[in-house]
């Protein structure tokens, strides 16, 4: 199939839906364990947005072991590839060192924060309204503001 064709999004999220039923099916046998585990029954493993997939483990060698396992199984199933190395790793509530391990046990960047998804700026502690100036001035672009906005 070439590239830009109306058919790509539609059979891209056939097979994000294969890989979230592969995450689903993890976590229902005790193969992965999610986050906010004590807020929804079984946590949450995973959430996904258009071509975007962010998952959340809880980080321990048996839930990273599993979805490296997954992941590579989800490529083989699907003949898409991984780029593990574009990937992100972030870790909360953990020492440098282990963050670090989990990452290289993924063969994934340490990300750093504060992030970006979906254009948002994502962090951990208070962002200063300077945080948002890139993405006010693309939407100012887009919308053609420029008369009507003095920045």
């Amino acid at each position: 199939m070439r590239q830009g064709d109306p058919l790509s999004p539609i059979l891209f999220n056939i097979v994000a839906d294969a890989l979230r039923n592969l995450l689903d099916k993890a976590v229902k046998k005790e193969q992965l364990t999610g986050v906010l585990e004590d807020m929804v029954p079984r946590g949450i493993s995973h959430i996904q947005y258009a071509d975007d997939t962010v998952i959340m483990i809880d980080g321990s060698d048996k839930s990273i072991r599993n979805l490296k396992l997954i992941l590579y199984c989800f490529e083989w199933l699907s003949g898409l590839k991984i780029n593990f190395h574009k990937s992100e790793v972030f870790a909360f509530g953990v020492q440098q060192v282990e963050k670090e391990e989990m990452a290289n046990k993924l063969n994934c960047v340490l990300g750093k924060l504060p992030m970006k998804y979906l254009g948002i700026p994502v962090s951990d502690s208070h962002l200063a309204m300077g945080a948002f100036d890139p993405l006010v001035q693309k939407m100012v672009k887009r919308l053609d503001l420029d008369q009507f906005l003095p920045l």
